[in-house]
């Protein structure tokens, strides 16, 4: 998780923004000269902020609706013994 602080010049005047809360992926490659010696490097930086929630909910949406569907599958499943075995 990355947190960073921005601020604003805003008439001569440094004004702070709320801190931003959220998730960044970066990547880096070198960039080599001719003879293969690193000079810099090419980076790309992607906020996976909004997939990392998404991620998130799908997790818990498959949480509750497989427990939402075993919950009665149990039920029918134990009555079902409960003929079978007593009947």
């Amino acid at each position: 998780m990355i947190y960073a602080a921005a601020k604003i010049l805003s008439q001569n005047k440094a004004q702070k923004q709320a801190p931003w809360k959220g998730w960044l992926s970066a990547t880096y490659i070198p960039n080599l000269d001719a003879e293969g010696k690193v000079i810099g490097f090419f980076s790309m930086i992607d906020d996976t902020t909004e997939r990392k929630a998404v991620k998130r909910m799908k997790s818990k949406f498959i949480l509750i609706a497989s427990h939402e569907m075993r919950t009665p599958l149990t039920s029918i499943i134990n009555h079902h013994k409960i003929i079978i075995f007593d009947g």
